[in-house]
């Protein structure tokens, strides 16, 4: 289990790999000529996928000095 710090940053920088993609116009590329780039882009999709479902614990809050956990099943 991570963080809800530790997957907001994976989803961040899966989100640049996303914006890089497009900048490149790799989805273009894909759609013409490369099998490998089409494999890059199903393991990013999938990748996400999985990173989606990752469960996250909530923030530890700070009261009087003690850390406080709060778990929710």
């Amino acid at each position: 289990m991570l963080t809800a710090t530790a997957k907001a940053k994976l989803v961040r920088q899966f989100a640049t790999l996303k914006d890089d993609w497009v900048a490149l116009d790799l989805d273009m590329f894909v759609r013409t000529h490369s099998t490998v780039a089409t494999r890059s882009l199903a393991l990013w999709t999938r990748s996400s996928n999985i990173l989606a479902e990752i469960p996250s614990q909530p923030p530890a809050a700070t009261v009087d000095d003690a850390q406080v956990s709060i778990k929710v099943e």
